[in-house]
């Protein structure tokens, strides 16, 4: 088959598609895109097409490797001025040379590349004119996106566009403002994730300029330092006035959008919390024994990485840029209000900085700024983060509300801490009851009341104290945190009810009573350390057969459904009815997930793109992060049975389906009003972690997002291990 010959209206509407694929502000052309243009073929049938003279010496030029001009062709190409390439091309002038300034004297033309400090003479002839070589640099950047290899810094001249195929909102804080972005996978090594945060500085004074230069060197460095609960940056250049660092997405967000956004979980919350505690402060341990300080700690400078576990992880970002945030909130040029930005966390000997009337001193840069700068501030976010873990979302959202502006911590005028802050510590003091939980929230209060909200620096404790303090209290409480001997007891049951039903559920075990129940029962555990042990718990009050002696549950569960039991528990439990339905898109409510062979599929991308709006793709975006899906790979699970199974029924399941025709569906319904949709999500997945509930035809269903096999309802409402 022949080959279409190349046109440049061919080469034209490739540039303009090339461009048009990338959905950020950068316009550039792809290096693929590049290649495909600078083939032979095309090089050769556009060089005929215009009739270009000495044309296998042009192509000669065009490919030379130490003289090559194929960047040079394109922009003259596109620009339709192919009839002065000779022109151009004299005298050696190269892509290397590119991008290229250009300044016309009387002497002929001045050129000044990236590098260049003084102008030099143009290797190209005076004979072009001024016109054409000024066209020929505004049509020359789209060509020019960088091909980022195992470096880590960067130069890059204004003008040159980022390799971005995609690019999100941006989200402005001071100076600075972070974005979602994408890179062309061609521009990345294979091994960089090609969704990434870029960071972007507009440094508007020298000082930030000289500044930038200096703190390059610390990020540099800091990559070199491994830790769980620190970001590393993965690359980092300079473009004119913009300083640009690129960090790993952050998919769970930052801790400050967190703490307003998600409800705690009681105990969950608080050991949760307390892991992260002792993390972050290990990473900001390293960091003073490495002698780096981070100067802005704060919830929005700590991300939230989802792991293997449904968990999240928090790490510190924004590492390696202390004296940039010091500067930019101390000598910021435009607005009065610009140096608060970040005060809230700030310690009182930030206000070193400034005068009695608020400006900032002579040579405020140069003043020396204690390693427990950072000790302050993460006593600040601990605060806030107790608040929500004790006292919940909404006086975390309040307390938020009443620091805004330019309220800080502490009273600069009395010495001695806000009065908001105060109040809310005294509201956290009087919710303290005698539970291993709230022992730690009140240990971990004193803590940062005693040797860190403290306002002479000296006075602090440094962050290998603190680091020490936190795993004390947490090692102090870490049996209560593990699994217990024996399942919790159903609601409504006394103990004396359970002792009672132990004896009928030991004489059910032993004649095989329930029909419902796995034959092959566990094998007995050797030790007790090889696995959850377990009491027999009451007949009638749950789904899965449990030895009374000690035993190792296995994966394997079945259905003994009990609807008393259940009518019992929605009865008493004190969590309200849902309000409002839960949301579908057009295409889940389209799914018949009761049919034999019904099938879900999607990219996680699509998911995460309707998270917000539909409930099921929420579920499915979390199912696919835990299973570590990247944003362009598909789920794919197919129904077997009671569940779905991910790539066909020889797969691991992932979601659990469980059906009761008999009076218990009815209970359910009252509760869920399942009449608007075919499918019905409720929000019960609030009040028993992990397990969605919904209506689906005449079944009702449930969705394990903790991908364990446990199937049953009643397993689930007594409280089976879901292991």
């Amino acid at each position: 088959m022949v080959a279409t010959p190349w046109t440049l209206l061919r080469f034209l509407d490739e540039c303009e598609n090339a461009e048009k694929k990338n959905s950020s502000d950068e316009a550039f052309i792809s290096t693929t895109t590049i290649k495909l243009l600078t083939s032979k073929e095309c090089v050769s049938d556009i060089l005929k097409e215009r009739n270009c003279p000495n044309q296998d010496v042009l192509k000669k030029r065009i490919y030379d490797r130490r003289c090559p001009a194929k960047i040079i062709f394109l922009i003259l190409a596109r620009a339709d001025m192919l009839d002065r390439i000779g022109e151009f091309l004299s005298n050696d002038f190269s892509d290397h040379h590119l991008p290229i300034e250009v300044l016309w004297t009387r002497e002929g033309y001045k050129l000044k590349r990236a590098k260049d400090i003084d102008w030099t003479t143009a290797p190209f002839g005076a004979g072009i004119h001024y016109r054409d070589v000024d066209y020929f640099t505004q049509k020359q950047w789209p060509f020019l996106a960088p091909i980022f290899k195992r470096e880590f810094e960067y130069v890059l001249q204004q003008g040159i566009p980022l390799p971005l195929v995609e690019k999100g909102n941006a989200i402005v804080s001071g100076f600075s403002s972070v974005s979602k972005i994408k890179m062309h996978h061609a521009h990345v090594p294979e091994q960089i994730e090609h969704s990434m945060a870029m960071k972007k500085m507009e440094l508007e004074s020298e000082d930030q300029i000289k500044y930038v230069n200096k703190e390059m060197t610390n990020v540099k460095s800091l990559r070199l330092l491994d830790h769980d609960h620190l970001v590393k940056a993965i690359l980092a250049c300079t473009r004119g006035k913009q300083a640009l660092f690129f960090f790993p997405w952050a998919k769970g967000g930052d801790l400050y959008n967190f703490l307003k956004s998600n409800s705690n979980e009681g105990m969950a919350a608080i050991i949760w919390m307390l892991d992260q505690m002792v993390g972050l402060c290990s990473a900001l341990s390293l960091l003073a024994d490495k002698g780096y300080r981070h100067g802005d700690l704060k919830p929005a400078n700590i991300l939230l990485f989802p792991e293997k576990s449904g968990s999240y992880r928090l790490k510190i970002t924004d590492v390696g840029l202390s004296k940039l945030h010091i500067l930019a909130t101390s000598r910021r040029l435009n607005g009065t209000t610009a140096k608060a930005t970040t005060r809230r966390y700030s310690p009182p000997e930030f206000d070193l900085l400034f005068d009695d009337d608020g400006e900032p001193v002579e040579d405020s840069d140069d003043i020396k700024l204690s390693r427990k700068f950072d000790v302050w501030s993460l006593g600040c976010v601990f605060i806030e983060f107790l608040i929500w873990a004790k006292l919940g979302r909404q006086k975390y959202k309040e307390f938020d509300r009443s620091m805004k502006r330019d309220r800080r911590f502490w009273d600069s005028g009395r010495k001695d801490l806000d009065d908001k802050v105060k109040e809310r510590i005294q509201n956290l003091e009087d919710a303290v009851e005698e539970t291993p939980g709230d022992k730690v929230v009140q240990r971990v209060l004193e803590l940062a009341l005693k040797q860190m909200l403290l306002v002479d620096s000296d006075d602090r404790s440094s962050a290998s104290d603190i680091h020490k303090e936190l795993e004390s209290i947490r090692d102090s409480y870490s049996e209560c945190f593990q699994p217990k001997d024996e399942l919790d007891l159903p609601l409504g049951l006394t103990t004396e009810q359970d002792a009672e039903s132990d004896h009928l559920q030991q004489e059910n075990d032993l004649s095989g009573a329930n029909d419902g129940m796995d034959q092959n029962e566990p094998e007995p555990s050797s030790t007790q350390d090889e696995g959850l042990h377990t009491k027999a718990v009451p007949s009638g009050h749950t789904a899965a057969m449990v030895e009374q002696q000690s035993a190792k549950l296995l994966n394997q569960w079945t259905v003994n459904p009990d609807n008393e039991f259940a009518k019992k528990f929605f009865s008493e439990t004190s969590s309200p009815s849902p309000a409002d339905g839960s949301r579908l898109c057009d295409s889940c409510l389209k799914l018949y997930i009761w049919e034999p062979n019904a099938t879900i599929s999607g990219r996680m991308r699509d998911f995460q793109t309707l998270a917000s709006t539909c409930d099921m793709c929420n579920l499915l975006y979390a199912i696919s992060q835990r299973l570590g899906l990247e944003e362009d790979q598909e789920l794919h699970c197919i129904r077997d049975g009671s569940t779905f199974k991910l790539k066909g029924r020889d797969g691991p399941p992932i979601l659990s389906l469980f059906s009761d025709p008999g009076t218990f569906s009815l209970t359910i319904l009252t509760i869920l009003d399942p009449s608007k949709w075919d499918i019905q999500l409720c929000p019960l997945q609030k009040v028993l972690n992990g397990i969605v509930f919904f209506k689906s035809g005449s079944m009702f269903v449930i969705m394990n997002t903790a991908m364990h096999e446990t199937h049953a309802l009643a397993a689930v409402l007594s409280r089976c291990p879901l292991d």
